[in-house]
Order: C-alpha cells, then structure tokens, then sequence
C-alpha cells in the first residue's frame, strides 16, 4: 500500500459523511492526484430529522471496454442543494458503494456537481472491478483526468446516473448508477 493511498479513501469518506469544508493540500502524502487544493462547501444545514443516513440498494451497470459488470447492495446516495465548488454554487450529488463479497463492482465513488449557472455537469467516478481500477474526473479547476460526461435523471425520491468516457489510460467506461432515494448532506463535526 503507498502512502497517499489511505487519503483518498478518507477525503471521499468526508464528503460522503457531510463535512461542510474538506481539502485535500498539494501533495499530500505524496499522492501525485492531489495537485490541486480541493474545497467543497455547503450553504445548508438541514436537521438531523431530515437525515438518511441508512444505506439504500444501489444498483451499478458499467460497461468497461464493451464488458459488462455489474453491482447491487447497500450504499449512501446523497444530495445538497445548495453547495458551491471553487466558489461557484452547484448542486451536489453523491453516491457510495462497495461489495463487501468483491463482486464484479468492488467499488464505485461518483461525485456529480451541477454548476447553477447551467454548465455543464462535473463528475469525479472511481470504479474498482475484479479487473482494474478506472478514474475519471471533469471538475474544472482540480486535476482532469480522462475525459466524460454525467447526467442525472430524477425518479421520484431517486434517480439514475448515465456515464459516459474515458479514463486516463484510454478504456471506455459507459453506465449507470440508480439511487432508490438520496438522503441529505449534514455537517458532522463542526
């Protein structure tokens, strides 16, 4: 294990929790993806009444160079209306999942961010298979990597992730991601 690999389970870890600030500084621990200080913030504070912070049965489909994989379980889906990235407000979506079996899916972090000034979606993906690992990441302003797209399609209290791209080394990554529900971000900690 290097280093800087126990940081980036962590830095997810904060978001996905709901801490209002996380930043990842130049470098850190060697890591050579975090060339970029990272700042995510939230503008909302909703009530721990309104807090889902149970998992829910994710359900992942990815095609990685035209093979099909596949994931189903428990897993947080999560959303703040009223976030910002560099400054600029977005909306933010999240979703964590894991097979602790080690399924075909052993993995999958997606973070989404929908600028309010109607840019484009911004999408940060890692998905661990059995066969590798794949990145993408298109917010402006951090480290790109590979190139992509995301949307969201909003089903009653859930909705379905559609991907499509590349990461850095040239695999096509296409797929899906379907949230039954997203729970609220809530800042833990102070």
């Amino acid at each position: 294990m290097q280093p800087w690999s126990i940081l980036r389970p962590l830095t997810c870890a904060c978001v996905l929790t709901g801490l209002v600030h996380v930043t990842t500084v130049n470098g850190a621990f060697g890591d050579p993806l975090a060339e970029n200080a990272i700042s995510v913030s939230s503008q909302s504070y909703p009530t721990a009444a309104n807090t889902n912070s149970n998992a829910a049965p994710v359900h992942v489909e990815f095609l990685v160079n035209g093979k099909p994989i596949r994931g189903q379980g428990p897993g947080q889906c999560k959303h703040e209306p009223n976030g910002s990235i560099y400054s600029a407000p977005a909306s933010l979506w999240t979703v964590e999942f894991s097979d602790p079996k080690g399924g075909q899916v052993t993995h999958v972090t997606l973070t989404m961010w929908q600028p309010k000034s109607e840019s484009p979606s911004q999408m940060s993906l890692v998905l661990d298979t059995g066969a590798g690992s794949h990145r993408i990441a298109t917010v402006k302003g951090g480290q790109l990597v590979g190139v992509g797209t995301v949307s969201l399609r909003t089903e009653q209290s859930g909705g379905r992730f559609d991907i499509k791209g590349k990461d850095a080394g040239g695999a096509t990554i296409e797929g899906s991601i379907t949230c039954p529900s997203f729970g609220n971000i809530v800042a833990e900690g102070g």
